[in-house]
């Protein structure tokens, strides 16, 4: 590859520009190729080639381009923008919505042309009015292998969600075809969206544990935080945000909803390493304490046995209980949204896991976390866990066992 001046880079995209606008698309697509072979592939490029896509009427190419040059760098406006409008011609009012405003919070006289207040105001008139149900967007990100995946969508099918308006957000950051097929396949008999993340990261899951690095921890706090803009551009009352490798009981989102807290998470309880107890996925304090302490109080290890012993016992009744930290199954009201809970990096903050990062954060703007206890999920941690999935399905009242033929939720 040449290197070559950024001054230089951008006269040369501004000529592509240019030949696109004035028709000359075969031109363009010439100087496109050269420029791949010469300089390489970034956002500006693939966003070029998308235009043309478009202007082709190729829109799922389009999207694909487009979606790719964002992945590549997700401040890029033009690749943004360009989503919002192909949404907006395709009817996908939610998903445009969501890319113009993306837009607008990097550029905000984006907006200031015609063209562009056309299309915002052809997405503001058809997007959802506002109902009597509670609106909620169930929200994943999704790396999963098809095994468990399947499992956790025909849980999603079996929930009551009858006093609910329900759509369904996933990212798509799966590496096997079949995963995201599987996605394809729930959205063709749900209201759901999908955005694909265009990433080829490796997840490490094992018989033993599963392998987070730096990397992947704020990969997916972007996802959830795409997720919270989403559920907050387009005006939902709740967010359910929920991890791919859980298996509900089908009272779960009543239950959480019946609890009338701003965040509480449905517990559920796994063996992280092999050889350990079950533990659950919220805690007192701290990384993962599992105990009450006072700030000064020195503790035997006698007794931090007992208190974290009664502290397990405590979550083992149903119940709804206060706690320090907690995720991965957790119903979050727009109020707790709107005061800024997300999942960025607190960069002061030395806590491994963008969960400690959120829930520290709903602490500093005064929020209390609260966990419930009455109908635990099942965790397919392990794939040797998809064993038991089907007595738990049945144990609590499963209805649906496939998902293809469902009809709409």
């Amino acid at each position: 590859m040449t290197m070559i001046p950024e001054e230089l880079k951008k006269e040369i995209i501004n000529t592509i520009s240019s030949m696109i606008e004035t028709g000359n698309t075969y031109e363009a697509l010439q100087s496109i190729e050269l420029y791949k072979n010469q300089v390489g592939m970034d956002a500006d490029i693939l966003c070029l080639e998308g235009i043309i896509a478009f202007i082709d009427n190729n829109y799922s190419l389009a999207l694909e381009l487009l979606g790719k040059a964002n992945a590549m760098e997700r401040e890029h406006v033009d690749s943004l923008h360009n989503l919002a409008v192909i949404h907006c011609k395709l009817g996908h009012y939610e998903l445009a919505n969501y890319y113009l405003k993306k837009a607008a919070g990097y550029a905000p006289d984006i907006l200031s042309s015609d063209y562009t207040r056309d299309i915002e105001k052809e997405i503001e008139e058809h997007l959802p009015e506002k109902q009597e149900k509670k609106r909620i967007l169930i929200g994943s990100p999704v790396h999963q292998k098809p095994e468990i995946l399947e499992m956790f969508l025909i849980s999603l099918l079996n929930l009551d969600k009858n006093e609910f308006d329900i759509t369904y957000l996933f990212v798509d950051d799966n590496v096997e075809p079949e995963s995201s097929e599987l996605l394809t396949q729930f959205q063709q008999n749900n209201r759901a969206f999908i955005l694909k993340s265009f990433l080829n990261d490796a997840y490490v899951r094992n018989e033993h544990t599963h392998v987070w690095n730096e990397q992947l921890i704020w990969k997916v706090a972007g996802f959830k935080n795409d997720i919270i803009d989403f559920c907050l551009y387009n005006h939902y009352d709740f967010l359910f945000l929920i991890d791919s490798d859980l298996v509900l009981h089908p009272n779960t989102l009543n239950q959480l909803f019946a609890a009338n807290k701003e965040i509480v998470s449905n517990i559920f309880w796994t063996k992280w390493q092999p050889d350990v107890i079950e533990l659950p996925q919220v805690w007192v304090k701290d990384f993962y304490t599992l105990y009450h302490s006072g700030r000064n109080e020195k503790l035997t290890p006698e007794e931090i046995s007992k208190r974290t012993l009664e502290f397990l016992l405590m979550l083992k009744k149903p119940g709804i209980y206060k706690v320090g930290g907690l995720g991965a199954c957790t119903l979050i009201a727009k109020s707790a949204l709107e005061k800024g809970v997300d999942f960025s990096e607190i960069e002061n903050v030395s806590f491994w896991g963008e969960d400690r990062h959120f829930c520290i954060r709903a602490a500093a703007l005064g929020i209390d976390l609260f966990v419930d206890t009455h109908y635990p999920a099942f965790h397919i941690y392990r794939e040797s866990d998809l064993e038991n999935v089907h007595d738990f399905m049945a144990k609590n009242g499963y209805s649906v066992f496939a998902f293809s033929t469902s009809s709409q939720i």
